[in-house]
């Protein structure tokens, strides 16, 4: 009689976790892309790249994870994961921040060093 008792307890307990999450497992969606259209961010040693998740379909801000990549000067960088502005179901943007090695970021140095922004979108869309 326990065990049947402890099961049932175990079994509300899954059922009370699956159910109190933000909404249907079939709403649950992930986007991702890369973004490269890097311009001067508005503080000074900064560059800025905006996402446009409008076609992912969100219906909240959705998690986001970011890396960097490039051809150089993107080793040392903050923000990519910290960086996130305006977070909303319609997109976000990134600051960039480096300062070392003789450069600077801005939005024409980014580009020339071959920044690529990887990201991906996680959340749900019902």
């Amino acid at each position: 009689m326990q065990t049947v008792s402890i099961t049932l307890a175990l079994v509300g307990i899954l059922l009370g976790c699956a159910s109190a999450g933000d909404g249907p497992d079939h709403c649950f969606r992930s986007c991702s892309g890369k973004a490269s259209d890097w311009k001067d961010a508005q503080y000074p040693s900064q560059a800025r790249v905006k996402i446009d998740l409008s076609a992912c379909g969100f219906t909240d801000a959705p998690y986001i994870s970011t890396s960097l990549s490039g051809v150089g000067h993107n080793i040392q960088t903050t923000g990519a994961a910290g960086g996130i502005r305006d977070l909303s179901a319609a997109g976000f943007s990134v600051n960039i921040f480096k300062i070392s090695d003789g450069f600077e970021a801005s939005g024409a140095n980014a580009v020339k060093a071959g920044w690529v922004l990887s990201w991906t979108a996680t959340g749900y869309g019902c």
